[in-house]
Parts: C-alpha cells; structure tokens; sequence
C-alpha cells in the first residue's frame, strides 16, 4: 500500500522516522544519511525530511542552514535506493513562484509526499504564499500530492488554523517533539469529528543542550519535566544514558495519555520518531523500537 492509503487508513499504524539533510562540507555525509534511511528500512512508514532555513529568531541558531543537500535529492535516493517512501517539508512563504518548484519536485524527484511550512513570525511579510493559498495552488494545478502541515498544539487557536488548513487539502499533521500531553490532548480532543492524521512526534534527548535547542525552536518545557530528564536525586544532572532512558519513558507517557484521553470520533493518530543530533542517534533506533510497540498496541486497542 502506498502511504496516502496508509494515512487515510483509519485503523493502521502509520509510522514515520525523521531525517535531517547532511551538510554538503563532508564528502561522505550524504551517504551516512542514507545509511540510517537503510538501518530503519522494514521499521518505518516514511522518512520525514525536514528542509533547515534561516529563521527570525531573536536569539542564534546552533546548526547551519546553508550547505545542505536538499531535501528532494535526498528523498529522490531514498525512494529509488531503500523503495522506502519520503515526506518533503517545504517552506512554502519563502518562494515567490512555487509551481515550477512542485512540478520539478513530482515530475524530476519522483517525491509525492509533502509537508507544507509556514513562516516562523507573523511579524515578517513573506514573498510566497500561505500554507493554505499553496494548497489550493496545488489543487488548482492537478499535482498529485499527499499534503500534511505542521501544528504547534501550545499556540493559541491552534484549532482554528488545523481546520483551516484540513479545508484546504492538508490530510495529516506533525507535531512538534512532545515532552508531556498538556497541550496535545486539548487540541485533539477538539479534532473531533476531523478526518485527519495527527503524528505525534518525540526524540532523544541527553544533555541541557538539546532542552535549549528545543526552546529555541519554540518548545515550552516545564520545570517538572526537565527536572525529570536532567536532573538527579541529589541534584546533579543525570548520566547521559539514564536520561536518554527517561526521555524514552516520558515519550510513552505522553503516548498513553493521548490514546487515554481521545474524543468518540478522533482523528487518526501517527508516531514519528526522529534525533535532533547525531549524539542521539542511537538511542532514537532505541526509541523508534520501544514506541513503535507501544504505538501499535495502542491503535489495536483503539479498533
């Protein structure tokens, strides 16, 4: 089955693993990426493949933007190497004129899956269009595409703009990595009713870092929770391998929650599972095993 039958399969697990593209500095980075394309084959639904765009963000970004294989390469191999399918993210506000970009993308890359971003300030006036006007431009265009968006379930009137964007022919959603259910349950117990997917997104974390990085990127963390991941009994922070466990533990708390809490008519739930550094890759395999488990017990339960 293709992964627009698996998505719109209310009863099947549908699980994603997240890919960033490698610099082009390293002459053997890309070949990496597709190692780990080649280490979650069989495992996974899709690899995600992010697009890294500067941003308008007060404080410095800590990864490179510029230099990096684009994501339609790096999906073009994937499918034709692994005939593992690949989701492109498109910041789509950036880019004045985006047929020519759609058309090359299905017709020269082969990709059919696409996540659709938005700007990350809506104090910034973009050059391209919304995330809802792209839509209709691909509808208008007769692309074939599979669409999904992204959601911030903490943004206020998050509600508002996923139905908005569902009208315009987005059919699933990825979060952003989840730390606890606070804001995930509300926002898809108020999907009811909503034929959509809502991938629920988690990764490793070891280090204070990765917790800064993620508030960077506008993650709200609360003091609960990183005491729980970073720090010890006794005050210190915990060693990197029992905070990988924990993140890994709160992940399926997060998990079960969401599955405890759905509406009578839900929405499809997804599991996407990603690294945000190349110091948590391993342990992301680990997570992807663990809740990819507990992930499709959960969706059995639910049938």
């Amino acid at each position: 089955m293709s992964l627009t039958d698996n998505i719109l399969d209310r009863a099947r697990p549908v699980t994603l693993y997240e890919l960033v593209p490698p610099t082009t500095r390293l002459p053997d980075a890309e070949e990496r990426v597709l190692e780990k394309a080649k280490a979650v084959q069989g495992r996974v639904d899709a690899i995600n493949i992010p697009e890294i765009v500067d941003e308008t963000r007060s404080q410095l970004r800590r990864i490179a933007t510029r230099d990096r294989v684009e994501p339609r390469r790096l999906a073009q191999r994937i499918q034709q190497e692994f005939s593992l399918e690949a989701i492109v993210n498109r910041c789509v506000v950036r880019n004045p004129d985006p047929a020519t970009w759609l058309e090359e993308t299905r017709k020269h890359y082969g990709v059919r899956n696409l996540v659709l971003v938005g700007g990350d300030s809506s104090k910034v006036r973009y050059p391209g269009p919304s995330v809802g006007q792209a839509a209709s431009l691909i509808r208008e265009k007769g692309f074939d595409f599979l669409l999904g968006g992204i959601t911030i379930p903490s943004r206020a009137r998050e509600i508002d703009r996923v139905c908005g964007k569902r009208e315009h022919g987005i059919r699933f959603f990825t979060t952003q990595i989840l730390l606890d259910s606070n804001d995930i349950v509300p926002l898809i117990r108020a999907m009811q009713g909503l034929e959509a997917r809502v991938f629920l997104s988690f990764a490793p974390l070891s280090d204070p870092r990765d917790l800064e990085f993620l508030r960077w990127l506008g993650v709200e963390i609360s003091a609960e929770v990183e005491h729980f991941l970073m720090d010890g009994e006794r005050g210190q922070q915990r060693v990197r391998e029992d905070c990988l466990e924990r993140s890994i533990e709160l992940a399926g708390r997060v998990l079960s929650n969401v599955f405890g809490n759905l509406p009578s008519s839900p929405p499809s739930i997804g599991l996407m599972v990603g690294h945000i550094n190349q110091r948590n890759y391993g342990t992301s395999l680990k997570m992807l095993e663990r809740l990819k488990e507990i992930y499709e017990g959960l969706v059995r339960a639910q049938a």
